[in-house]
């Protein structure tokens, strides 16, 4: 039985793809083609380079984070470490190989596994409930003023349910947590990884900060979020969609939201259908909005990614190295 729920939740990813690839069928290329030719170069690199703010807030907030929970690691190695995260949460269904980021972690920190994992956790568990929160006031808004997209209210508002139940049994429920850490920590895998071994799961819990000194992290996601939003609004200015900013925003956020369900890589086709639906009460075009989810998926988080495998290609070619010379 947990087999075959496995193998299913391998094929969940291939939805998302589904879905993009029945989008696909229904533009006109040659448009889409003609959008992106419009685009003056210098604008282009000026968008790539905006993912350094976005950097700059994301290692902001996990540096904070790693002080509240007394865990030291340098800002460079911050910023491989979330770089690497973003490529293997590229190339895993519903980018659950971000967490990877724990084990290159306890690698260049004097935390536990246990720690490190607890750390990862809460970064993510911040960024998505503060995601979350936008979207379910977004929601809010449009559903006030725009009667079909009241429908949008009810997947946020069960997420965000769901969200509260995860984050309660992790960190609330410490003999749950501690059944599960016993499992993966006694794993062949992470045997061969050398990082399951003289390890205790109450380090779980070794300086875990307590709910209230998550507002300046929680705070700072907010901030990371809306920087990405208003990129989003102006990357949609160069692909002629001008609408009034805090809809394009709103509709970001709640692209990126429904993008979240783990049936897709990273939001591909449930992002684009999403955005499809609501740009259309202001009759903006599938290929203009489809475009402009193609570019801020490309920046935001294929370019990321990219980066995060050159650093790990780097890492490898210095280890072959020095293998090398010691031979």
């Amino acid at each position: 039985m947990l087999l075959r729920m496995m193998r299913i939740r391998r094929l969940l990813p291939l939805i998302g793809l589904l879905i993009f690839g029945y989008i696909l069928t229904t533009l006109d290329f040659k448009s889409i083609v003609y959008l992106f030719s419009q685009i003056p170069v210098f604008y282009v690199i000026l968008s790539f380079a905006c993912i350094v703010p976005i950097l700059i807030m994301t290692l902001v907030e996990w540096q904070l984070l790693l002080r509240i929970h007394r865990i030291h690691m340098s800002l460079s190695d911050s910023l491989r470490n979330i770089l690497i995260g973003y490529f293997y949460g590229f190339i895993t269904p519903g980018g659950l190989g971000a967490y990877t980021r724990t084990i290159y972690m306890k690698e260049c920190t004097s935390a536990s596994m246990q720690q490190c994992t607890a750390n990862i956790i809460l970064l993510n568990a911040i960024d998505y409930v503060s995601l979350l929160v936008m979207g379910l006031v977004g929601s809010v808004f449009l559903g006030i003023h725009f009667a079909e997209f009241s429908s949008y209210f009810i997947p946020i508002f069960t997420l965000l349910i769901f969200s509260g139940i995860g984050l309660y049994l992790f960190f609330m429920k410490k003999d749950f947590v501690e059944r599960i850490f016993t499992r993966i920590l006694s794993s062949s895998w992470m045997n061969k990884k050398n990082v399951g071994s003289g390890t205790t799961t109450v380090s779980f819990y070794t300086d875990f900060p307590r709910i209230r000194a998550l507002w300046a992290p929680f705070s700072l996601a907010i901030a990371g979020w809306m920087i990405r939003y208003v990129l989003f609004y102006l990357i949609g200015i160069l692909f002629g969609i001008m609408i009034p900013w805090y809809y394009v925003v709103l509709f970001g956020i709640l692209g990126d939201i429904i993008g979240s369900l783990p049936i897709t890589v990273y939001g591909l086709g449930t992002r684009e259908a999403t955005l499809i639906g609501l740009f259309s009460v202001f009759q903006v075009s599938e290929n203009a909005v489809v475009s402009l989810s193609l570019f801020w998926f490309v920046l935001v988080w294929m370019f990321p990614s990219v980066l995060g495998a050159l650093i790990i290609i780097g890492a490898d070619m210095r280890k072959h190295r020095v293998n090398g010379s010691i031979s």
